[in-house]
């Protein structure tokens, strides 16, 4: 794996378990932005490989405003056994970021 695809890699992971934070703190707008510093703070602590932190925060902070319609846009494609609430925190997290990412940030 090149290093820029490695770096693309760490940052869409890094915001998939950016959003399973979310769901387990139950966190809101306000504090978005101090969790985003902390998720760059924590990769930095452990990894010498640079992460596009401009890219990391924009999917971070858009999918989060635009949650209701990605919810939306998920949920449609879920059979009717399946809810969001049941899905597993981390499944969800991966379906919020890669929704956003190939339906909202693509037209953006």
């Amino acid at each position: 794996m090149t290093y820029e695809k490695r770096s693309t890699f760490l940052t869409r992971l890094l915001a998939v378990q950016c959003y399973y934070a979310i769901s387990l703190r139950n966190i809101n707008k306000d504090y978005i932005d101090e969790l985003i510093l902390d998720f760059v703070n924590y990769h930095y602590s452990f990894s010498e490989v640079a992460i596009d932190q401009m890219h990391f925060t924009k999917l971070v902070k858009n999918s989060f405003d635009k949650l209701p319609t990605i919810d939306q846009k998920i949920q449609k494609y879920l059979t009717e056994d399946w809810t969001l609430q049941r899905l597993p925190k981390i499944t969800l997290g991966i379906l919020r970021v890669g929704a956003y990412e190939l339906s909202i940030a693509s037209k953006e």
